[in-house]
């Protein structure tokens, strides 16, 4: 886990839109800190371009990955929450280790566990998840 300062990150906080944050990124040059960030889309956006952006969507796991980490350095992106399906965060953690904050998913259609405790427990305590992702349980 990394340890770094909260304040520069409290001072900068505002609430604007995706597209708001995308104009004004050319004026900021501060570091971000991403706190909802996935190893990948959900089904209903695969192939569909970035309604922000208008970029075409990655063909593959590894461009998606990539074009993140580029984008990550591009705005200064230095620390992000990384959600992801078990099996998935380690390949993000080894392109960019301290950067990514690594957090399992850890149920499935608000159900069905991904993991046992223990195999989470034991995920926890060997540094390959630093928190829990969305719990889906709303």
């Amino acid at each position: 886990m990394s340890a770094f300062s909260r304040a520069p990150y409290a001072q900068q906080a505002d609430l604007v839109t995706a597209r708001q944050a995308h104009e004004s990124s050319k004026s900021y040059t501060g570091p971000i800190f991403d706190v909802h960030l996935h190893t990948g889309p959900p089904a209903s956006v695969i192939g569909v371009p970035n309604p922000v952006t208008e970029v075409a969507a990655a063909a593959s796991a590894q461009e998606l990955r990539d074009a993140v980490v580029k984008a990550c350095k591009k705005y200064n992106i230095t620390h992000a929450m990384l959600n992801g399906w078990p099996g998935t965060l380690q390949q993000w953690a080894e392109s960019d280790a301290q950067r990514f904050i690594l957090a399992p998913m850890v149920l499935n259609n608000d159900r069905k566990p991904l993991m046992s405790v223990s195999a989470l427990r034991s995920e926890i305590q060997n540094g390959r998840a630093e928190a829990i992702g969305e719990i889906m349980s709303q």
